[in-house]
């Protein structure tokens, strides 16, 4: 069986038994919920001019990335956020987009089958290659994680970096959301809801187990953890000297206010900052 039908199968059986200023700009959801407006920028922040400047032209020529990325999919029922954040000096800027699924979608997770159907959910969750299977122990966790009380939904973060106008990179860390089953609230509260994304799970597994032998995890992919306060993203790449870097986005969620760590070659150097934040 190939990847593809893995995840299908995954998908399928969980989904049945499971402008930069001082204060963030916001965009909220027009019109009743039917059409999605491109917001107005308005750059006021002199430290980010530079890249504010830039996204607002991509906005104004309704760059179609940069408008997905900021008002998501009108199609999709769970609410959309988008956070741009625009780095101090440069023509640069970080946008990090996803949507909470709704209160209905989520499932609860009843661990069914043999060991060998437990590995195979464990493994596609988190996008383990096939090459480097999971240990058991890694595997009786995942399941162990899926516990009674919580319930579950899948879904996908979008990482892009724009650069002089252009497009530089993009990661999409694919994983789950998870939320208490008792949790009270709006079908859209999404301070009850966390996403886990799957290589930010074999990190953190790796980390619990420290000492013993770590499950095979990729540095270069984008690790994502989202909750009600902070977005947080890690992975590696490597600059044009072919240093590599180890880089770390966090982002208060309330605020927008955001902070950037570079780490390369036993130096290391900061960006902060606030986002513009979108909602619909």
């Amino acid at each position: 069986m190939n990847s593809e039908k893995l995840l299908l199968l995954f998908f399928v059986v969980f989904g049945n038994i499971v402008m930069a200023q001082t204060k963030p700009a916001t965009a909220s959801k027009l019109g009743g919920g039917s059409a999605r407006v491109p917001p107005a920028i308005k750059c006021v922040d002199p430290d980010s001019a530079v890249a504010c400047k830039s996204f607002k032209q991509l906005i104004d020529a309704r760059d179609s990335g940069v408008l997905f990325g900021v008002l998501g999919d009108p199609k999709d029922a769970g609410r959309h956020f988008g956070y741009v954040c625009p780095r101090r000096g440069l023509d640069t800027f970080t946008m990090v987009e996803f949507a909470v699924s709704e209160k209905r979608e989520f499932k609860p997770f009843i661990t069914v089958g043999d060991d060998k159907l437990k590995r195979l959910f464990a493994e596609v969750a988190v996008g383990q290659d096939p090459a480097t299977p999971l240990s058991l122990s890694a595997v009786n966790q995942w399941n162990q994680d899926h516990r009674l009380g919580q319930l579950f939904a899948t879904g996908f973060v979008g990482l892009t970096i724009y650069q002089d106008g252009e497009l530089a990179g993009i990661q999409i860390e694919n994983g789950e959301w998870s939320r208490p089953a008792a949790a009270p609230g709006a079908a859209h509260d999404e301070a009850y809801a966390s996403f886990d994304g799957g290589h930010y799970w074999v990190q953190s597994y790796n980390q619990l187990h420290a000492g013993g032998s770590p499950e095979v995890d990729d540095p270069e992919k984008l690790h994502l953890h989202i909750d009600g306060r902070v977005v947080y993203a890690h992975y590696t790449y490597k600059d044009r000297k072919g240093d590599l870097v180890d880089y770390v986005l966090q982002i208060h969620r309330s605020t927008g206010r955001f902070t950037e760590t570079f780490k390369a070659a036993g130096d290391q150097s900061d960006n902060s900052g606030t986002c513009m934040i979108f909602k619909y």
